[in-house]
């Protein structure tokens, strides 16, 4: 095989894994409301954009620190559109300005690419991913970005692209994406907690409310229509849902009455835990949490014993021999008198 054909062999497999496995969106916007609001083309982005100009217009920016290094308002919907990464990402009703025609256009691959998927999202959230999920990571963003360059294309259009030598290093950018993909992120236990979660923002959205701008109360599913409510939107909401419910529980007609069932310990350790419940540990040498002692004592006498070794029985440990029930004087002194008696044989 030429130098080439392999070349367009790798590119062709790094095309095909890139179109197999999607990127894994948040479960607000990726599952629950796509149930909530069929039909809606909301996306996290078109926040991160709306929040932005928020910020600018709240802070006054472009009065301040924005306009004492030149920038305007153009430059801040060109960042919006930087977020967006493409016209057909942008929310309905953009006015898609773009900047600097064809040669600008290796811009809009810095935050979101669309052309090959390598852009510095990628590099963020693979970085803190791989640390709290003790993952290794194995390619250098660093030097990455280091051998990037600007260059146009055959159709006259500028693109990022690396040096040659970097194609290893652009190899195992995709294969840490896929180990997080394989290990966390369609790990069928995740997809699994992540749908209990979606059924549970489901069951709560007719009632649960957040506070929104001039005390509005808005529901969850259009959280994102209202960014003071959108901001409040945290994973304590599930915290707030489990007490709910345990209110709900308590104000039933029979919940105070004898004999009426009442929620375990467990129950409601497991209901407040956004990401599940496990028992406590195991003690040593001690029953299982939540067993009785009959069930332990049982067990115990069930068990064979242990066969005895040939050379006779075993011998005991230092944690019950003679020497380490003596009392710390006794062996110091018992230590003085080995001591004597070894010097007066040798002298």
């Amino acid at each position: 095989m030429s130098r080439n054909e392999w070349k367009l062999t790798f590119e062709r497999r790094l095309f095909k894994a890139r179109k197999s496995s999607r990127f894994s969106r948040p479960r607000y916007d990726g599952s629950f409301v796509r149930r909530a609001r069929p039909g809606s083309r909301w996306a996290h982005e078109h926040t991160s954009a709306a929040l932005l100009q928020r910020i600018v217009d709240d802070y006054g920016l472009l009065g301040g620190v924005f306009g004492r290094y030149g920038l305007t308002s153009d430059d801040v919907h060109h960042v919006q559109e930087l977020i967006f990464g493409a016209v057909g990402e942008a929310p309905d009703g953009w006015e898609w300005r773009g900047r600097g025609g064809p040669s600008k256009a290796f811009l809009y691959e810095i935050v979101a690419n669309h052309r090959n998927g390598i852009d510095v999202d990628k590099f963020d959230y693979f970085a803190r991913d791989c640390y709290h999920l003790n993952i290794p990571i194995s390619f250098d963003c660093e030097r990455l970005i280091m051998h990037a360059r600007a260059i146009r294309d055959r159709d006259g259009v500028s693109t990022i692209a690396y040096a040659e030598k970097e194609v290893w290093n652009v190899y195992e950018l995709f294969r840490t994406r896929f180990n997080l993909h394989k290990r966390a992120y369609q790990h069928r236990v995740v997809h699994a907690v992540e749908r209990m979660l979606c059924d549970a923002l489901l069951l709560a959205e007719p009632f649960l409310r957040l506070p929104g701008t001039g005390g509005a109360r808005v529901p969850l599913s259009r959280a994102m229509e209202d960014l003071t409510a959108y901001t409040g939107l945290t994973d304590a909401v599930f915290d707030v849902i489990a007490y709910a419910a345990a209110d709900d529980d308590r104000s039933e007609p029979g919940a105070g009455k004898a004999g009426a069932p009442r929620p375990s310990r467990e129950t409601v350790n497991r209901a407040s835990s956004p990401i599940g419940w496990s028992p406590p540990p195991r003690s040593c040498g001690g029953p299982r949490a939540g067993s009785s002692t009959r069930t332990s004592a049982r067990s115990s006498s069930r068990r064979r014993p242990r066969p005895t070794s040939p050379r006779g029985p075993r011998r005991t440990s230092c944690a019950t021999s003679s020497r380490s029930r003596l009392r710390p004087s006794e062996s110091v002194s018992k230590h003085r008198r080995t001591s004597t008696n070894s010097r007066s044989t040798t002298a």
